[in-house]
């Protein structure tokens, strides 16, 4: 599991590379191939996303130029808690969407969503307040945890330091 979710950062990463936030990160929009044991990730369905031109971004806490104010698309279920009350959205909420997604895909449910059950959480106060607390359960992953603060801290601006992430979040001997 842990190094699926280093390709599906590196995936991320190339994307955002190419300066483009994907805005509706979840598992159905993620295309998995394995061959010889090894994994390549695929993010597909660019309906929602936004192209951002780095030479105009503003560091005042405004959306980059290029993006909405507020997309909404997508299903509340991965969304970031930004996406959620219409704020700027950005690298740090693919970020954040990728850390709900891969806790679905890891355990087969999120606190406000059991497929299996029938249970889901539409009103959107209760699913924020379950986004804000999900990393306090004891079986929440330290990875997962330390990358969903870590995205939440991101400014609008300011795009991951992906280095950061896989060389200490998601370094290889944290896994061995």
């Amino acid at each position: 599991m842990a190094e699926l979710m280093r390709v599906q950062l590196m995936c991320l990463q190339e994307i955002h590379f190419k300066c483009v936030i994907h805005a509706d990160i979840k598992p159905s929009n993620i295309f998995l191939h394995v061959q010889n044991g090894s994994y390549q990730v695929y993010l597909i369905d660019f309906g929602y996303a936004l192209i951002v031109n780095e030479r105009r971004v503003s560091s005042q806490n405004e959306p980059p130029p290029g993006s909405a104010a507020a997309i909404r698309g997508g299903t509340i279920l991965f969304s970031s808690i930004n996406w959620q009350h219409d704020r700027p959205i950005s690298y740090r909420d693919d970020l954040e969407s990728l850390v709900y997604t891969l806790l679905y895909l890891r355990f087969g449910q999120l606190p406000w969503w059991n497929p299996r059950s029938g249970h889901i959480v539409l009103d959107e106060d209760v699913v924020e307040k379950l986004k804000q607390t999900w990393v306090d359960l004891p079986w929440a992953p330290t990875e997962l945890v330390d990358l969903w603060h870590y995205a939440r801290e991101l400014r609008v601006d300011e795009k991951p330091d992906y280095d950061y992430i896989l060389g200490t979040i998601f370094r290889d001997d944290k896994h061995a």
